[in-house]
């Protein structure tokens, strides 16, 4: 605790000239203390290809001997240069001996490099505790670039031809364009169809 009190009731004994204390106690309730560590957060993976969606999950405990209460839970990336929030969430309440899970979804189109996730329990300080140095963990991962091309697929009336095939006048065209990894395609995006 950054400070305490101590109550004393004095009384006066007749055979003394001053007031004496006879006994005293404290009774304190300890706080919470709040453990977020690289041993409670994990990835789905740490290597992926670019345009996988992965499952980021934190675990947050409260080992003191208070509840916790409303706790802001963060997860944030610096896959763009400065952090960028992916979750953030406010737990009611963290008993004593128990904890509570935050889990999002990554998708890594886009930002191939190596980076790192960052996860935080009472980012701003607003919890009384012992420890605070238990409260963030930083875990790196890597995008790595997808080499994976496109699929085309091209039908003349639901039909494949093949070179020198002969087609109607005027049939229905479908291109159907697919990627596994999907890190090159934007849905219902054109601008690069020519």
């Amino acid at each position: 605790y950054p400070n305490a009190r101590l109550i004393f009731n004095l009384a006066v004994s007749p055979s003394l000239n001053s007031p004496a204390i006879s006994d005293w106690s404290i009774k304190a309730q300890l706080p919470p203390e709040l453990v977020l560590s690289q041993n409670t957060v994990s990835l789905q993976k740490s290597t992926m290809q670019e345009g996988e969606i992965i499952n980021v999950r934190a675990s947050v405990y409260n080992v003191g001997s208070s509840p916790a209460d409303s706790v802001l839970i963060t997860i944030l990336t610096d896959d763009s240069g400065p952090l960028r929030t992916l979750k953030s969430t406010i737990a009611p309440i963290i008993n004593p001996q128990d904890s509570v899970h935050v889990q999002t979804q990554y998708d890594s189109r886009g930002v191939r490099g190596n980076h790192s996730f960052t996860f935080q329990a009472d980012p701003n300080n607003v919890i009384t505790e012992y420890y605070k140095s238990n409260n963030t963990a930083v875990i790196p991962y890597t995008v790595l670039a997808d080499t994976t091309s496109p699929s085309v697929d091209v039908t003349f009336d639901n039909t494949h031809v093949m070179n020198g095939d002969y087609v109607r006048a005027a049939p229905v065209v479908l291109i159907l364009v697919s990627d596994p990894v999907g890190a090159s395609l934007v849905q219902n995006d054109t601008s690069n169809v020519y």
